[in-house]
């Protein structure tokens, strides 16, 4: 699989650094369904030290909520207090035990690959991404390679016409997408 062509003069493929320096934290465990606070999420797409606070300048456990609060970090649930907006751009990543090839340059290793910020994934179009990491968590601490690989084919597959209908059309969301498929930008205005 190479990069789709419309996108391939403003992006090139990201490299495990720069997926790292993206995210806000590391996926570790799927979800639980019966998971109800804020402790039983940790490490999850519904981590909220990862992906921001559910409620605008509310902390996790509702100790700390309100405008004055605002950039304090709670040591206790670790949840930063902002807008709930912030969930469009906080990136997760997932770490893998051996290096993988990059979907779109297969030579070139990732060590672990973006998780897009939840609001894309719980948009109507992301329905089958929740899905889809959990497996992808669930092959990297079972050390399965090939399901591994399988799995970001699959992502890739869900997402990559989505990237290059947002590039066409110039939406501000086609680097943030773009980054769910471990691209960056070439230039400053992509």
């Amino acid at each position: 699989m190479t990069i789709p062509t419309s996108l391939s003069s403003d992006y090139r493929i990201a490299t495990s650094r720069e997926i790292r320096s993206w995210s806000f934290g590391v996926l570790t465990a799927t979800r639980h369904p019966s998971a109800t606070s804020y402790d039983n999420v940790r490490g999850t797409l519904h981590d909220q030290r990862i992906f921001g606070p559910v409620d605008d300048f509310k902390c996790a456990c509702g100790k700390y909520r309100g405008d004055r609060y605002r950039g304090m970090v709670y040591d206790h649930c670790g949840v930063k207090i902002a807008p709930n907006t912030t969930r469009g751009s906080r990136f997760g990543h997932i770490e893998f035990p051996d290096p993988i090839g990059h979907p779109f340059a297969p030579t070139s290793e990732l060590q672990c690959f973006p998780v897009l910020p939840i609001l894309f994934i719980q948009s109507p179009g992301g329905r089958l991404l929740p899905t889809l990491y959990d497996q992808l968590i669930e092959a990297s601490n079972n050390h399965a390679t090939s399901k591994i690989q399988e799995t970001i084919t699959s992502i890739v597959a869900h997402l990559t016409s989505v990237v290059v209908t947002a590039h066409r059309w110039r939406l501000a969301a086609s680097r943030t997408l773009a980054r769910g498929l471990a691209l960056e930008c070439r230039h400053s205005h992509c």
